[in-house]
């Protein structure tokens, strides 16, 4: 392979790469997801890292707070079959508690898709079992 080819390799490992390894999901304070479900997403409301949750955990970019909501983008290669594919998202989480939702954009696929969501305060060990799931495996 040439430089040519292994500088565009080289960016996207670098953008798939996992978050600081200090992010911790049992620091989480926030859960917002799917009512009835484990889809969701944990939030430290402190540093801003983030998971995506159900069956096993997705480390996320650090989220960035405006409002009542927490935004983190994840542009990079996944594995599609045998094929490696761009994938890039943009998942906003509104923490209100009178109107939690969720919002996933990806241009690629029709835009900006919202879901009504449940909001779950991590206090005293609510959120345990969902912060205890295993990493997906990347």
């Amino acid at each position: 392979m040439g430089t040519k080819t292994l500088a565009p390799l080289a960016l996207a490992a670098a953008l798939v790469s996992a978050p600081a390894a200090y992010a911790d999901p049992s620091s989480a304070t926030h859960w917002v997801g799917l009512p009835d479900s484990d889809h969701g997403f944990l939030v430290d409301t402190e540093t801003g890292a983030a998971w995506m949750t159900g069956g096993c955990l997705v480390p996320l970019k650090n989220a960035v707070k405006t409002g009542n909501s927490w935004t983190v983008r994840e542009a990079g290669m996944v594995s599609a079959g045998r094929a490696m594919a761009m994938l890039d998202q943009t998942f906003e989480l509104t923490l209100d508690p009178a109107a939690p939702s969720f919002s996933v954009t990806n241009p690629a696929r029709g835009g900006r898709q919202s879901f009504a969501a449940a909001l779950k305060s991590c206090d005293a060990g609510a959120c345990n079992g969902l912060a205890a799931q295993p990493v997906c495996e990347q």
